[in-house]
């Protein structure tokens, strides 16, 4: 698997609010994405934004953030995104005690 993380500034006078109402619009979307497995939303105390998101492979994780992704994000926010691939290792569940991912 592929994890991608996605990181843009939003507005300094974005308020919390605000984003949490913008990250549920987008999770409305994201859900209905066919090749996501998964996408967190993360906001830093500067109002970065950040999208870690899991793909099944890293043609599906490029293909996922086009050129229509970048318009709506540069239209609505004034940004270019930050964008860094991960080989996606494993993950350890302190709420299951399960361990995934390993191949």
């Amino acid at each position: 698997m592929i994890a991608k993380l996605v990181s843009f500034q939003l507005p300094a006078d974005m308020n919390r609010d605000e984003v949490m109402a913008a990250a549920h619009e987008a999770a409305e979307e994201w859900v209905k994405h066919p090749k996501l497995i998964r996408k967190d939303f993360l906001l830093d105390e500067n109002n970065t934004t950040y999208g870690y998101y899991l793909f099944s492979d890293r043609e599906s994780a490029e293909e996922a953030h086009d050129k229509s992704f970048l318009k709506q994000l540069k239209d609505r926010f004034g940004v270019e995104p930050q964008m860094k691939y991960f080989d996606y290792l494993m993950t350890a569940d302190a709420n299951t005690g399960c361990i995934t991912g390993m191949e």
